[in-house]
């Protein structure tokens, strides 16, 4: 049987009532504030989706900076760094010990030789955790690879930084959310599964938030997170209703 792919949905039906009886205390359109507050959400997950070169500020609109991203490229090649041994030249190593691991004298000091991507590709997939992290290994349990192969890896893991932003930024859009997807996140969205629609309940309506964890493996940080990230929309959500109120109240030609 295929293994089922983990997503991050958003359970934020006590966010979602409150945000609903404030639309009706304030007569709003209950839907669309719905809507919006659950496209602004969804944008507060994807700032808190790694990479960020420091916590992310809750008062910013923005989902990523250039150090945020920088670090994560950064991110990438330690990552890396955790399993490989980096070496100008393996012709001696595989001539002398093949297939088979490394030694110097009777001391291991490498598990084998990598002289393809495929293979170091598999050897890091391996070693990755389900958070994306991939765990340190001992030297001597490393394999050895020529600078030039694992420069070319490297690369490669560079241009996916950002997709994990891209699966709660995708969602944010299709709920209408307004602001700026920098481009290391929007070259991806259509690479990501993810969603974000309306639905209708007996309790009113609800904004549905999805996003697929293994197309965008850095969402499983933000889960303990959640209650914070809720939290604080809310209290952005009050703010908002309230603008709301006073310009409704300014239309109509009165002073608040």
């Amino acid at each position: 049987m295929a293994k089922k792919s983990k997503s991050l949905i958003v359970d934020d039906s006590t966010f979602q009532k409150r945000a609903r009886r404030l639309a009706k205390l304030l007569k709003v359109d209950e839907r669309q504030f719905v809507r919006e507050q659950g496209g602004l959400l969804a944008r507060e997950v994807a700032k808190y989706t790694p990479p960020y070169a420091k916590f992310p500020d809750n008062r910013k609109k923005t989902i990523g900076s250039k150090d945020d991203f920088n670090e994560g490229r950064n991110a990438a090649k330690r990552d890396v760094d955790q399993v490989t041994t980096e070496v100008e030249d393996v012709t001696w190593a595989k001539k002398q010990f093949g297939s088979g691991k490394i030694y110097r004298g009777r001391k291991q000091v490498g598990a084998g030789v990598i002289d393809n991507l495929s293979q170091l590709k598999r050897w890091h997939n391996k070693n990755r955790r389900a958070n994306g992290k991939t765990r340190r290994i001992d030297h001597s349990e490393r394999f050895w690879v020529k600078k030039t192969l694992l420069d070319d890896y490297k690369e490669q893991l560079i241009k996916n930084v950002g997709i994990s932003k891209a699966g709660p930024a995708k969602a944010a859009l299709q709920l209408g959310a307004k602001g700026t997807i920098p481009k290391p996140v929007k070259i991806h969205l259509k690479r990501v599964k993810a969603s974000g629609r309306m639905a209708q309940t007996n309790k009113g309506p609800y904004a549905m938030i999805r996003a697929s964890e293994s197309r965008s493996p850095g969402l499983s940080h933000v889960r303990h997170l959640m209650p914070m990230i809720m939290r604080d929309r809310l209290i952005k959500a009050v703010a908002r209703l309230r603008y709301m109120k006073r310009q409704t109240i300014k239309l109509a030609g009165f002073k608040n």
